[in-house]
């Protein structure tokens, strides 16, 4: 098996239902980062990871400025905000299907700077609660912190067994 280099030929942002065609910058996608404890060996320290993600925050940077995002944001009868990033990824050979689906709270919006003649630039950052990535409508990643699941692979959940455990 080879993996094949590829290259991002396409992206669609939806927040909530509203449509940014054409608006995505770019995303910064959660980190994947395990917590540690460092412990005491016989000859030294190491870092023991155990089965937790850190908190995971997805950011989006779009190219116009509306209302609707700051309602968004500050709405306080939404409990969650749902952003899809759907893109395309291109090798050689095919065309591949990369969806983000994220679902939480977008804890910052920094406006964009005042600069002229500069393309205008929104920062979201969601705080994610339920974050999916699927490779061809495949889920490849699957965190969901309020039904307690981890599948770092898209088929296993990690946390089944401590589940039945407590």
């Amino acid at each position: 098996m080879r993996i094949e280099p590829q290259a991002l030929t396409g992206a669609n942002l939806t927040i909530n239902g509203i449509k940014c065609k054409g608006a995505l910058v770019e995303a910064d996608l959660p980190e994947h980062e395990f917590i540690t404890k460092e412990v005491a060996a016989s000859i030294g320290k190491k870092e023991m990871v155990l089965p937790t993600l850190k908190p995971q925050s997805l950011k989006v940077v779009v190219n116009a400025v509306d209302n609707a995002m700051f309602k968004l944001a500050f709405n306080p009868s939404l409990k969650r905000i749902l952003i899809v990033l759907e893109n395309n990824i291109s090798d050689n050979d095919k065309n591949t299907s990369y969806k983000i689906v994220a679902n939480g709270k977008i804890k910052k919006i920094t406006p964009p700077k005042i600069a002229m003649e500069e393309e205008i630039k929104v920062e979201i950052e969601l705080s994610c609660y339920a974050y999916t990535e699927l490779i061809n409508l495949t889920p490849a990643f699957l965190y969901d912190v309020d039904n307690e699941i981890l599948m770092p692979d898209g088929i296993t959940d990690i946390y089944a067994e401590i589940r039945s455990n407590i």
